[in-house]
Parts: C-alpha cells; structure tokens; sequence
C-alpha cells in the first residue's frame, strides 16, 4: 500500500493521507480465511490480473523514479505461474 500511495502521489494523484492506515484496518478485518480473486485464478492456474496490479505498480513507479521493491518481487515471483496459465511457459 505505501508503494502505491508513493507511485500515486509522484504522478499527482490525490489520495487521502490516511489512505494505507484505513485500508489496511479494513484488510485486518476480513476473514483470515479469505483470498482474492487474483490469488484464487494463480492457485488454480488460470490467468489473472497479475500484471494489471503489481505490474502496473511496477511500470509507473519505474516511470515515476519511485521505488516498488515489494511489488517488483511479487510480480516476479508470480509471473512464471502466469506465464503458464497463459500457455506462454510450459513447466
């Protein structure tokens, strides 16, 4: 979330101040049990919106000049796996 509000904030758009503290509070209260729909299509090998969220975050933080380390690791850590629900790898 704070990389994101910094990639924002680089390319002018507005977000609250408080944006990353009231959605993570939000986050906290979902079920532990709950996942994603980008996390469920990963782990049943579909393809999903990996590359519209962290890789986006990634190209306009690398735009921008800010920093994405944590999206730029799980963008790659998950681009393998979809890569191969696209058939573009084969394992």
């Amino acid at each position: 979330m704070r990389e994101i509000l910094a990639v924002a904030r680089a390319r002018g758009v507005g977000l609250a101040v408080d944006l990353v503290e009231t959605t993570m509070a939000y986050i906290d209260g979902l079920p532990p049990a709950g996942t994603i729909s980008m996390q469920r299509d990963i782990m049943e090998g579909r393809p999903s919106e990996l590359d519209n969220w962290s890789g986006a975050v990634v190209r306009l933080g690398g735009d921008a000049g800010v920093p994405t380390p944590t999206h730029a690791m799980i963008y790659a850590a998950l681009l393998p796996l979809e890569a191969r629900a696209r058939g573009e790898l084969a394992f």
